[in-house]
């Protein structure tokens, strides 16, 4: 079931990533670069997931049968999964400067700091610490299970260090999540407003315009 979903979204994401390659005048906008960039990655870790999986379920096992093998999948597998968390929670924020302050992003400098280092730390921070979490944090091999889809699905830490964990599902999982929920949520509730206020304002404008002349005969 999850492969027969993989592959529809996959072809989905390549023909979004084509259109803004064949298009590039819509890169010229600064949330339209955010998306391809969250574009990219999904396709990445879609092609790369399908790619895995159809090479375990051709043999029905894991081959190579390694724990550096299980280690590579885990660490692609985590860090593109919260690299697509971080992304989804930095784009929910950044609309708020895009919609109710763009004047501030068209300064190079403050480009570069708000908009563009945000971007390259939702990808950024997930591979690091996934490198040391996963790729050099001691393991026994053990632990994997080389007939299961992921090696088993099992990392180390999550039992041997429970605050590493706790850490990681708080902020690399639960966090994200909450960012994305409120910063939307807030984004509407401000346009609203925003839209609200200018009705009021307008009605306003023109009942005064209405008034003006009836007080020139009192």
């Amino acid at each position: 079931l999850t492969l027969s979903l993989q592959i529809p979204a996959l072809i989905l994401s390549f023909l979004i990533f084509l259109f803004f390659i064949t298009n590039q005048v819509h890169l010229r906008k600064l949330q339209n670069q955010a998306l391809l960039v969250l574009f990219i990655i999904n396709f990445i870790q879609l092609s790369s997931n399908i790619s895995l999986l159809v090479h375990f379920l051709r043999l029905n096992r894991i081959s190579p049968a390694t724990g550096t093998y299980c280690k590579f999948w885990m660490f692609l597998e985590s860090t593109l999964d919260a690299s697509n968390a971080f992304l989804a929670a930095v784009i929910s924020i950044q609309r708020h400067t895009l919609v109710f302050q763009p004047n501030i992003l068209r300064i190079r400098l403050k480009r570069y700091i708000f908009y563009y280092s945000p971007l390259c730390f939702a990808f950024c921070y997930p591979a690091i610490f996934y490198l040391g979490a996963v790729v050099f944090y001691h393991c026994d091999d053990s632990q994997w299970n080389f007939e299961l889809n992921i090696c088993g699905d099992t990392i180390c830490y999550f039992s041997n260090n429970q605050i590493l964990a706790t850490y990681d599902w708080i902020v690399n999982t639960a966090l994200p999540i909450i960012i994305i929920i409120f910063a939307n949520a807030t984004l509407v509730i401000r346009v609203i407003e925003q839209k609200t206020s200018s009705t009021t304002d307008y009605f306003l404008v023109k009942t005064k315009a209405y008034d003006t002349p009836v007080t020139q005969y009192i």
